[in-house]
């Protein structure tokens, strides 16, 4: 906590710009010791900022109609084209805060959050209003290192996700493409507030030593196991949710993927029922407990036409 008269003594020395530094304009004159007495800089996860490594400094300073301006730029990758731009009135009492986001440079008025924003802490004017016009620095006169947070490494700024494709059973007489030869699906240009969510079969955690988010398997796990599909028509394929609990039917999800057989083998009826028969290799049982009905092929051939032969 800041002692009694902080302010006050601050406004008789460099702080909060680096003591040393040159403090010099171009232009002539140079910036007074008195006017600022505090600050603080956070760079945002996209500036890029490391300390140590990068700084935060006064660009320039300008006093015109009626309006003091501080122009702050660092020189991290992700401030090239931005700066904090600080606007006092010249009327403004010692201690007045003035609050700003990084902002185009060519651009003033447009803002850009994401790459940080800053306050500064007037002291007394009295100095500042000597110098009148536009003012730029002949050196590097930086802000204090201790009063720069930096975002950066600190949160996830872009997201690339890739969806193989999901194996499903061939229909009859078609070869499953393989595994290896499927191809992902790659979706970009994510933006705002990501939230991760487990799916079938996902385990999601988070390492906060490593600030990691680990996304994992588990059979069962996150949303449960998904339904299996199976081929039921001649253009499209449906799902089963045999041996599988978790596939059930919920309003408030709507209908999933085992809610409704609608066709077979692209057949429909008017009322929705069909009588199912078993055909040549083909035996169909009804359990009516479990609101199944299973058929189960006695010899695959005959189902797919590959060969002949008599039933018995």
């Amino acid at each position: 906590m800041a002692e009694r008269g902080f302010l006050d003594h601050n406004d008789m020395i460099s702080y909060p710009l680096v003591d040393g530094d040159p403090r010099g304009f171009v232009e002539g004159g140079s910036l007074p010791t008195r006017g600022l007495t505090d600050a603080r800089f956070l760079l945002g996860a996209t500036s890029g900022f490391i300390p140590g490594t990068h700084a935060v400094r006064l660009h320039a300073f300008s006093f015109s109609a009626g309006k003091l301006n501080f122009d702050f730029r660092s020189d991290c990758p992700g401030m090239t084209d931005r700066r904090f731009l600080f606007s006092f009135d010249e009327n403004s009492e010692f201690g007045t805060v003035v609050r700003a986001n990084a902002s185009m440079i060519d651009s003033p008025y447009l803002e850009d959050r994401d790459a940080g924003d800053g306050a500064l802490v007037l002291g007394d004017l009295s100095d500042l209003k000597k110098l009148p016009g536009v003012r730029t620095t002949i050196g590097v006169l930086r802000t204090e290192p201790a009063l720069i947070q930096s975002m950066h490494g600190l949160f996830a700024t872009s997201v690339g996700l890739a969806n193989q494709r999901r194996p499903r059973p061939a229909a009859c007489g078609d070869v499953p493409v393989p595994v290896s030869e499927t191809r992902c699906a790659y979706v970009r240009g994510l933006v705002g507030a990501l939230k991760f969510r487990e799916g079938y079969n996902a385990v999601i955690g988070v390492l906060s030593a490593a600030k990691t988010i680990k996304l994992d398997v588990g059979v069962g796990a996150g949303a449960g196991s998904p339904c299996r599909d199976i081929i039921i028509d001649e253009i499209s394929s449906s799902s089963s949710s045999s041996g599988s609990p978790d596939c059930s039917f919920e309003e408030d999800d709507g209908p999933f993927c085992d809610g409704y057989v609608k066709s077979i083998n692209g057949l429909t009826t008017e009322d929705g029922k069909f009588a199912l028969e078993g055909g040549q290799g083909v035996v169909v049982e009804n359990d009516p407990d479990n609101h199944r009905i299973i058929a189960t092929t006695l010899d695959a051939e005959r189902i797919c036409g590959y060969g002949s032969s008599s039933s018995s």
